[in-house]
């Protein structure tokens, strides 16, 4: 596959996805139900849920980094050396 079939190919999918999902959560049929809950209710609850999964997996891993990421020892602030010289270039005194 191409880009530009795969981009027309997800374009299609994300409209088709959002259409069924607009009638999930505002049209669906009022019998029918889903472990005793309305459609309405997985249209909620499903996302909300993975989005909060997906946020304390984040914030897992961010903590499994800084957990686990050897301590850097801290940087020695050095005094600035003076350039070098070069022998040709005058000093600056008188020569005698």
């Amino acid at each position: 596959m191409n880009e530009r079939t795969v981009g027309a190919l997800l374009c299609s999918l994300s409209a088709a996805f959002m259409l069924f999902y607009t009638w999930l959560l505002f049209l669906p049929p009022q019998d029918w139900t889903v472990l005793g809950k309305p459609l309405t209710w997985w249209a909620v609850a499903l996302p909300v849920y993975v989005l909060v999964f997906i946020f304390f997996g984040i914030l897992i891993w961010i903590g499994w980094a800084m957990a686990t990421t050897p301590e850097q020892p801290p940087l020695r602030a050095e005094p600035p050396q003076p350039p070098e010289r070069d022998r040709d270039e005058p000093t600056g005194r008188p020569s005698a």
